[in-house]
């Protein structure tokens, strides 16, 4: 049977997109920032390999509005490019052929000097 992983589940942009899933017919295993340290390749690895995943859509990340990217400095980059890595690193390894990653440039803030 095929599992549909999504990141990021409980967000704006995951729980819009596995009411999508659900609609279709598609119960989606839910990834959240309480059952899953995306920023852990390890732990990722091991999820992954528990889960065993057909397809991964990949919503996760850490973001906020304009003053927390302000305030936040290079925050948000560092921890995304650590999320992004372990959820990529981990689906090549198990060789999972379908994965989506949804990012916004809110995710990775302009003009960060620090």
């Amino acid at each position: 049977m095929e599992s549909v992983l999504v990141t990021g589940s409980n967000g704006m942009l995951g729980s819009t997109v596995c009411a999508a899933l659900e609609s279709k017919g598609i119960i989606p295993v839910k990834a959240t920032r309480k059952s899953l340290d995306l920023s852990s390749p390890g732990e990722v690895l091991n999820k992954f390999k528990e889960i065993k995943p057909s397809s991964i859509i990949h919503c996760a990340a850490v973001v906020g509005g304009i003053q927390a990217n302000v305030d936040g400095k290079t925050k948000f980059f560092t921890e995304n490019i650590k999320i992004d890595a372990s959820v990529i690193n981990a689906a090549r390894e198990l060789q999972i052929e379908n994965l989506i990653y949804i990012g916004s440039s809110c995710m990775y803030p302009a003009n960060r000097e620090e």
